[in-house]
């Protein structure tokens, strides 16, 4: 279909199941994942968010995920796509930013 974008599958579920297991399970009071997606010129731009929890039982990730996914974004676009990562304020963001092809 015309105005569609394709995003490589599994891509997403990998970031949504951290936030789960790092961000909401462990809170001590509910919490919100969210995912924004926006079109900027030749670019996708996909930015998800959750809660950072300081108290929580779970152990510290060792970024296998966002690494995985760095490595599948380089074998799909090359270096036309970006990954990255931050914490800030208590919230965790991931950023992914995807070619636009047709």
């Amino acid at each position: 279909m015309p105005g569609e974008i394709n995003v490589p599958a599994l891509m997403l579920q990998p970031l949504l199941e951290n936030a789960v297991y790092h961000g909401i399970e462990p809170a001590e009071t509910p919490g919100v994942i969210s995912i924004h997606f926006a079109r900027r010129g030749n670019e996708l731009v996909i930015a998800l968010e959750n809660p950072v929890c300081a108290s929580g039982s779970h152990q510290a990730g060792n970024r296998m995920a966002l690494a995985n996914i760095r490595e599948r974004l380089a074998l799909h676009y090359d270096l036309e796509a970006r990954l990255e990562a931050k914490e800030e304020n208590g919230i965790y963001t991931v950023h992914m930013v995807l070619p636009c092809r047709n």
